[in-house]
């Protein structure tokens, strides 16, 4: 079962490069439609997303990412044989896979807090250029971090051999020679004493990457329950946007924040569960198995998805994308 899971992973991947290649264009014609003239610098972030995700799904096709955990170790294995591409240059492609994977991350976080901030906060976060070189600037060298952890740290090394060269032949068909890894190990065993030591230098990266992804989830629900609870009161009429001079604006922000909090399901279901999931249980020597490596499909989707739920979420996008020639301005 395993091994048909390398195989079908590959051929999900290039369906899922075609599809994101087509759902990402068909958001990139709407960002540059009148569709979305009332939504400011909310257009540059989702322009980021899309150049994120197109780089992303890229790498996911050529690389082929494999997640599987053999008992203390998590590892992540590309099919790309050496013959084809050397060892050290598909180390450098999964480096960039881990960092896109982190700046995908953080640009979702940071459109909710361009949301919050817009309706909680009247815009002082995003307000000048300068605010989003700022938030673009974090992103990015987030998103080296990331990379530069998996690239120094989670390398090749004989006592990670030891532990998958088996069971990666057994359960994906794949010798250890004609593939490339990367791996997260918390505690290794000294080869003299026979003692298990603490892996210092894999400890940080996994505490690090667990700690990005939980910072992202958080910022997610915080800025939900805070946008709910303002949306609460302008039912109530504490400041009804009907009687703000900005009303077509602010139902614009009103329906991207329904949007949004429709999209925060897709985040959670399949770019942060599965990936904390397998930092966390390699500390219960969990071995490989069939759910633990489908997380490799289920990240590949997202990009899909991401685009889908937000052309079908605001009603501007929708409208457009099914010939309706309703005025832009209204929000049906």
């Amino acid at each position: 079962m395993l091994i048909a899971l390398v195989e079908i992973t590959a051929w999900v991947n290039v369906v899922a490069f075609f599809a994101m290649l087509f759902t990402n264009a068909e958001l990139i014609k709407l960002i540059f439609s009148d569709a979305s003239r009332n939504f400011g610098n909310y257009t540059v972030l989702m322009m980021a997303n899309v150049a994120n995700l197109v780089v992303f799904s890229c790498l996911q096709m050529v690389l082929n990412p494999i997640i599987s955990i053999e008992r203390n170790v998590l590892y992540v294995f590309s099919t790309i044989k050496p013959q084809f591409m050397s060892k050290t240059a598909v180390r450098v492609l999964l480096a960039l896979y881990g960092m896109t994977y982190c700046m995908a991350l953080l640009l979702c976080a940071v459109k909710f807090v361009f949301r919050y901030d817009r309706v909680c906060r009247q815009g002082n976060l995003f307000r000048l250029k300068k605010h989003l070189v700022a938030w673009f600037s974090f992103i990015l060298l987030a998103g080296l971090f990331w990379g530069t952890c998996i690239f120094q740290i989670a390398r090749e090394t004989p006592y990670i051999d030891d532990i998958i060269r088996e069971p990666l032949f057994i359960n994906y068909n794949v010798s250890l020679e004609n593939t490339t890894y990367t791996a997260a190990v918390y505690e290794v065993k000294d080869p003299i004493t026979g003692r298990c030591e603490w892996n210092q230098s894999g400890i940080v990266m996994g505490v690090s990457f667990v700690l990005i992804i939980v910072s992202v989830m958080v910022t997610m629900v915080f800025c939900i329950s805070k946008l709910s609870k303002k949306l609460r009161e302008v039912i109530d009429g504490v400041n009804a946007f009907a009687d703000n001079k900005d009303a077509e604006k602010d139902k614009v922000q009103n329906e991207l924040f329904h949007a949004q909090r429709i999209q925060s399901v897709f985040p959670f279901i399949f770019i942060c569960v599965p990936i904390i999931s397998v930092l966390v249980l390699p500390i219960f020597r969990i071995n490989g198995n069939i759910g633990i490596s489908l997380s490799s499909i289920m990240v590949s989707v997202y990009p899909v998805i991401d685009p889908i739920v937000l052309i079908f979420s605001i009603t501007q996008f929708r409208n457009a994308v099914f010939g309706r020639q309703n005025d832009y301005n209204g929000m049906a």
